[in-house]
């Protein structure tokens, strides 16, 4: 147990390097800040790192809210329609984004934008090619935060050097941050491991643990594996070449954590709850990041036994990882916004 608690130790540890490395520059003026309004947390929160305190941004995607089933608000449009840039996933993918480009009319940021940067798709089973999810894999992150530059860059050429530097930081976070992923895949013993996914959503967090995938539980609105692929799971799981099921947190309660959890009743197979979809008040992206680091790191102990009292103590500990990543990435974020203060008032 001891050696455990050390893991995670260290874990922690590395990411406080992050947040050393943690710099966002910018002035924060709320009279000249550019108005950022994207679909999802997670655009948001990567067009905050590269813009600082000169952008304001917000979403509109509540937590565990469909993309192709939300209905915007009278607020949304109104946030929508004051918006200097809109920063869209997949326009021609989401409902959402469809509708929200009905309400705008000025520069937008899209898929096709990001896929000048060599964005990568995956196709699944049953599914094909994948669009859900694709800005969890660290590259693609990395391809949106630049698309998100240029376009900064355009609308506030001024502060160049400001979007400039902090796109070098954000792209040495993407490479720390694969280094903390590989050494956590491998460690916990993962690395090259099979596995089912609750929905595509999850594929992109599966690659980048180095996990092959070969099922996904719910393939649509609708749509499921059938029995034969089911039993073709069984089998898989039974010769050990599945070793795990992922499914997203915020659909625990729904549908994907009820057929992941009869899954792993049927196979023995550990479900492990990771984040995709939203940030759940992680703050960025290399937070939300380091948290699946952190709970896949967990594999092990939780494949190695189905005690309950194991499971729970482990769900504790990754809780309290949660808990020391809000409460440092607050005070890092502070400290920097009343840098960026100082160094307005001193222009």
């Amino acid at each position: 147990m001891q050696r455990r608690y050390s893991s995670l130790f260290l874990l922690l540890i590395v990411f406080s390097g992050f947040l050393a490395q943690f710099e966002i520059y910018g002035v924060n003026s709320e009279q000249n800040e550019i108005k950022v309004v994207a679909s999802m947390e997670i655009y948001s929160s990567i067009a905050e790192y590269i813009g600082g305190g000169l952008i304001k941004a917000s979403y509109i995607l509540p937590e565990g809210s469909d993309p192709h089933d939300y209905a915007l608000t009278p607020g949304d449009i109104n946030k929508i329609s004051e918006a200097d840039l809109l920063i869209l996933a997949n326009s021609k993918f989401f409902t959402l984004e469809e509708n929200m480009l009905q309400h705008y009319s000025g520069p937008v940021l899209d898929f096709e934008d990001y896929s000048r940067y060599n964005l990568t798709l995956i196709e699944i089973p049953s599914v094909g090619l994948n669009y859900h999810g694709y800005w969890i894999l660290p590259d693609n992150a990395l391809a949106i935060a630049k698309a998100i530059h240029d376009e900064l860059v355009l609308l506030d050429p001024s502060h160049k050097d400001i979007y400039d530097s902090n796109l070098e930081r954000f792209t040495d976070s993407i490479y720390r941050i694969k280094s903390l992923i590989y050494r956590t895949a491998i460690d916990s013993g993962i690395y090259g491991s099979g596995a089912v996914i609750a929905v595509p959503g999850v594929a992109y967090l599966a690659l980048s643990f180095g996990l092959r995938i070969e099922a996904t539980l719910l393939v649509g609105p609708g749509g499921f594996l059938n029995s034969s692929e089911l039993d073709q799971v069984i089998e898989k799981a039974d010769k050990g070449e599945i070793k795990v099921i992922l499914c997203p947190a915020a659909l625990k309660n729904g549908k994907p954590g009820e057929f992941s959890r009869q899954l792993s009743k049927d196979t023995g197979l550990p479900v492990i709850y990771v984040r995709v979809f939203s940030i759940s008040g992680l703050k960025d992206y290399f937070a939300l990041m380091t948290y699946n680091a952190g709970v896949l790191s967990t594999f092990k102990e939780i494949g190695a036994s189905s005690s309950g009292e194991n499971l729970l103590v482990w769900y504790i500990i990754s809780a309290g990882i949660l808990f020391i990543v809000v409460i440092v990435e607050s005070i890092v974020i502070f400290i920097y916004k009343r840098r960026s203060e100082y160094a307005w008032f001193e222009e």
